[in-house]
């Protein structure tokens, strides 16, 4: 006999302090899920533009996690579509441009570990910074690939950099400039491929990384929108914010506190291999500090195909597909058990309808909110409907200019 017709396979999630997911389409009770009861905390969002993807994230991962929990919240947004609502929020979102004015410095040092007197408390700070400065040198080199000499070269200097800063009459953090000198009074001819591939980002167009940082992010949400970053820079940023987000994960350890980590539109992310790996990274390692990561993607099929999206996808407890087509359900049936009912579920092309993957259990979901309700204003990604409410209320959407064509 079919489970569809056996409703006493049918189970519900209900976890005291949760996160509200949306109704149990089968007993018609509400979902709650607390992620950090989960075996594994991370999760994961699939769905075709325009089945309510954005929304749900929006609803749990933004809204609720900020509002129910002192968590902070840290988000990748490559298609800088979350500044409205990280606006509504009293977050901070920063649109990594080289045009924007803003300035991240990738040597820069806590003001508690430049003015310390424990040279240990130094030296710890150092041998921590010293694999990112190296990430982030290698990925200003273009056309090179770096060698056992590039590193030796690399880590010397870092060393040489960091004791002049420390012992400065004057400690000041140093700039992406002093590391480029230290590499000119270098004598291997390697030093000139190292410092060349630098100016642009010393004295050219690139010279997001060479000054102090201007920009704070002590919020408990911070969005970084890469949408404006060229494909030319895109590595160099992606490990600077990775690296940010590795200094809070690790700041909130020593008080208990936990971190959520969002990448948004994948798809896009995981296009540079580098990029796959940082995400990868997170995944396996954050969630042991705390971390919470939730990732989005828009074509199940396509994630499965690269070997490490698929280990990521596998490494969540928590998974909510949303519509899917003929080739994606056909992937995911291979993955998942699941029933006739739920296979068809997956085909349901009204927004917010899904099954909802919780440890071994499937639930299938209506999250839908209706166009009435006050959060759905805050949350819809429909530019057309936001900009018709608008102009029906005299005055223009803040946020509309950042979907229109240039």
């Amino acid at each position: 006999c079919s489970s569809d017709l056996q409703p006493f396979h049918a189970r519900d999630v209900i976890q005291p302090g949760g996160t509200f997911y949306g109704m149990n389409k089968l007993t018609k009770n509400i979902i709650m899920i607390d992620r950090k009861k989960l075996k594994n905390s991370n999760g994961c969002i699939i769905g075709h533009t325009g089945s309510g993807k954005s929304f749900i994230l929006k609803l749990t991962e933004i809204g609720q996690a900020y509002i129910a929990t002192d968590d902070d919240i840290f988000m990748i947004d490559p298609q800088n579509e979350m500044e409205y609502v990280t606006a509504h929020f009293g977050g901070q979102f920063f649109d990594l441009t080289p045009s924007s004015g803003l300035h991240l410095n990738p040597f820069e040092v806590p003001d508690e570990v430049l003015y310390s007197t424990d040279p240990k408390e130094q030296d710890r700070f150092v041998a921590m910074k010293a694999d990112f400065i190296e990430a982030f040198v290698y990925s200003c080199l273009k056309g090179i690939v770096p060698n056992g000499f590039h590193k030796t070269l690399v880590v010397r200097c870092i060393k040489k950099l960091y004791q002049e800063a420390f012992h400065s009459k004057k400690p000041r953090s140093p700039l992406l400039s002093d590391f480029r000198d230290i590499l000119k009074e270098q004598a291997e001819p390697e030093a000139r491929e190292l410092y060349g591939s630098l100016e642009a980002y010393t004295d050219g167009t690139f010279d997001m990384f060479a000054y102090d940082s201007n920009l704070d992010i002590n919020s408990r949400l911070v969005v970084f929108g890469m949408k404006n970053v060229s494909d030319s820079m895109w590595e160099t940023c992606m490990i600077t914010v990775m690296h940010l987000l590795s200094m809070r994960m690790d700041y909130n350890v020593s008080l208990q506190k936990a971190t959520r980590f969002i990448c948004d539109e994948a798809q896009y992310v995981c296009q540079k291999e580098s990029s796959t790996e940082q995400l990868l990274h997170a995944f396996i390692t954050y969630r042991k500090y705390g971390g919470i990561c939730t990732v989005c993607f828009q074509n199940v099929s396509a994630a499965l195909a690269n070997a490490r999206v698929k280990d990521m996808v596998s490494n969540c407890d928590l998974k909510i597909l949303l519509d899917q087509g003929g080739s994606d359900r056909n992937a995911l049936s291979k993955i998942l058990e699941l029933s006739n009912a739920e296979f068809r579920e997956l085909a349901n092309p009204e927004p917010g309808q899904c099954l909802i993957v919780c440890g071994d259990q499937i639930l299938q979901c209506d999250a839908y909110i209706d166009k009435k309700n006050p959060l759905y204003e805050i949350y819809s990604t429909n530019f057309h409907e936001r900009a018709a409410r608008k102009k029906e209320a005299g005055y223009e959407d803040p946020a509309a200019g950042e979907h229109q064509a240039p």
